[in-house]
C-alpha cells in the first residue's frame, strides 16, 4: 500500500486519530525512495514547518510499526530505519559505504525463486528475507 490517502483510511478504521502530523508522517514514508531514519523524519518535518519533538516521531513510528505498515530497516550501522511494506515486501538495498547513500532495489526475480526452492528442499515456508548490498555508488567512485 503506497497511497498516503488509503494508509490513513486503514488506520482511521482501526481507530486511530488523524493528527497532522501522522498525515505529514506517512506522507513521507509514501514518498521516500530509501529507509528512514527518526532523525530524517525530524528534519522533514521542520524543513516543512512542522516542529515536532523526537518523543512524537518515535510513538508515530511504533503505531506505524504495530499496524503492520512501516518495517525496520537495520543496515548495521547503528542506526534503524523504517519503510513502508508494500505488496512486494522483499526487496534490497544498495548501501555506499562512503557517503552513506541507500537505494532500494525492485524485487529480484531469481530471489523469488530461490525462495520457492527452498521451501520445495527444506519444507521451509520463507515469510520475508533481508539482503543489503554494501559498496561505493557511481558518485563516490
Amino acid at each position: 500500500m503506497t497511497n498516503p490517502e488509503d494508509i490513513l483510511i486503514q488506520l482511521k478504521a482501526t481507530g486511530h486519530r488523524m493528527t497532522v502530523v501522522r498525515k505529514m508522517i506517512v506522507n513521507l514514508f509514501t514518498k521516500a525512495k530509501a529507509p528512514l531514519a527518526a532523525q530524517n523524519i525530524i528534519k522533514s518535518l521542520s524543513k516543512g514547518g512542522r516542529a515536532v519533538n523526537k518523543t512524537t516521531v518515535y510513538r508515530e513510528i511504533e503505531s506505524l510499526k504495530d499496524a503492520n505498515l512501516i518495517r525496520e530497516v537495520n543496515l548495521l550501522d547503528g542506526q534503524l530505519r523504517y519503510e513502508l511494506i508494500k505488496e512486494s515486501h522483499n526487496h534490497s538495498h544498495l548501501v555506499c559505504t562512503e557517503c552513506k547513500q541507500i537505494e532500494c532495489l525492485p524485487p529480484i526475480n531469481e530471489l523469488s525463486k530461490l525462495e520457492k526452492k527452498i521451501a520445495q528442499l527444506n519444507g521451509f515456508v520463507v515469510t520475508r528475507h533481508v539482503l543489503e548490498f554494501f559498496g561505493v555508488c557511481k558518485e563516490c567512485r
